[in-house]
């Protein structure tokens, strides 16, 4: 069976190391073939370039991936309970979130109570809580949410960002609490941060002087990393 990989991107956050010596690279997450009505959830090992499919998934329960408005498929990881949550929409352009075994690929449960797109979605994994970027009916106005992992049902608004247009960049600082966002206004990148705790709110909006194509914040050494195509150089990008 041939097998493509999609959305490789967001795997990078559930990555595993399954030895204790010389462990080898696995990556996991959704992979496509030909079947139309199923996804694949499974494993590449990338140091030998071995798929595991671990379990077939029906587009009808999760929505379909290859429908997602935005390049990257909304998924974030709970090491706690060992689970991901994906948000994609179905065939009638309905949003699904889901949640999914990450070690077995079994579906554990889906949410369809989110009626605009989640653009993406983020974990915190030290006060267990789960946070969604979604779109409202205005363009341009996006919603910064707690979901409520029992029902899938918008916990908390914590944050309303205006004259935005979205990205599916973000990131975020489980330390400080804050779900960062990379948006565009005037045809400039803005580096949005929102706080997640103490009731929320919006807690910056900086224009950036370059066009990322990726985030990701290390809390460990409090860093934040971005690619971005280097215009300048004979590289195609630089992080």
């Amino acid at each position: 069976m041939k097998i493509y990989l999609l959305f490789f991107i967001t795997f990078v956050v559930i990555s595993n190391c399954l030895a204790e010596q010389d462990p080898p690279r696995i990556l996991h997450g959704l992979f496509s073939d030909s079947d139309q009505t199923h996804v694949c959830y499974g494993s590449l090992n990338i140091d030998t370039s071995q798929f595991n499919i671990a379990n077939s998934l029906n587009i009808n329960d999760v929505g379909n991936p290859k429908n997602i408005k935005y390049p990257v498929l909304p998924l974030t990881y709970d090491p706690n309970n060992d689970v991901i949550y994906i948000a994609a929409p179905n065939n009638e352009s309905k949003t699904i979130l889901s949640v999914i075994n990450a070690t077995s690929g079994n579906l554990i449960s889906t949410f369809k109570s989110i009626s605009n797109t989640i653009i993406s979605l983020q974990f915190d994994i030290f006060q267990k809580q789960l946070f969604a970027h979604i779109e409202t009916v205005n363009e341009n106005v996006t919603l910064l949410a707690e979901i409520d992992t029992n029902n899938g049902n918008i916990k908390e608004v914590l944050g309303t960002i205006q004259d935005s247009k979205p990205t599916h960049m973000s990131s975020y600082c489980p330390i400080c609490r804050k779900y960062f966002l990379m948006m565009i206004e005037d045809q400039q990148f803005v580096y949005v941060g929102v706080n997640t705790s103490n009731q929320g709110g919006v807690d910056w909006k900086a224009k950036i002087n370059y066009s990322p194509i990726s985030m990701k914040f290390d809390y460990k050494t409090f860093t934040m990393y971005t690619t971005y195509i280097n215009t300048t150089e004979r590289v195609i990008s630089s992080i």
